[in-house]
This record gives structure tokens, C-alpha cells and sequence, in this order.
């Protein structure tokens, strides 16, 4: 994913991993996501690459917990 600048004009974004907890479809994940956060203000923000990541992270995790097929073959 390539560097982001602060939306609010603090500069460049550190580019970290973060743990999200959510629910979809009824069923309780959790998944790891690449993103973006502004050191001093704590936005988060990505790219339309990094959203696409997520929901396929999203949707192989929730495949996996009610045992379908994930993206993967799995």
C-alpha cells in the first residue's frame, strides 16, 4: 500500500497493522487490516486497494467459521 498524507495536514501516515473485531452476517470475527494512521490526530484512512483486501479478509474468515469455501480453495 503506498504512503497517504494526513487528510488534515499533519504530514505523512504510518502504514501499520491493525486487529478489528466486527460482526457479519450474524457471526462474530475478528481479522487483521492494513491501514493507514495519522500520528498525531489518529485518523485512520486506505486506499481502494486496501478496502478490497478487507472485505475479502472479511468474507474468507466468515466462510471459514461456518465452514464453506474460502477464496483460497480451503
Amino acid at each position: 500500500m503506498k504512503t497517504l498524507n494526513c487528510p488534515k495536514g499533519h504530514g505523512l501516515m504510518d502504514l501499520t497493522t491493525i486487529k478489528k473485531e466486527l460482526t457479519f452476517k450474524g457471526v462474530d470475527i475478528s481479522i487483521e487490516a492494513e491501514t493507514s494512521i495519522c500520528s498525531e490526530c489518529g485518523l485512520e484512512a486506505g486506499t481502494p486497494q486496501s478496502a478490497g483486501a478487507l472485505q475479502l479478509a472479511i468474507a474468507d474468515t466468515y466462510r471459514a467459521k461456518q465452514n464453506l469455501l474460502t477464496s483460497s480453495g480451503d
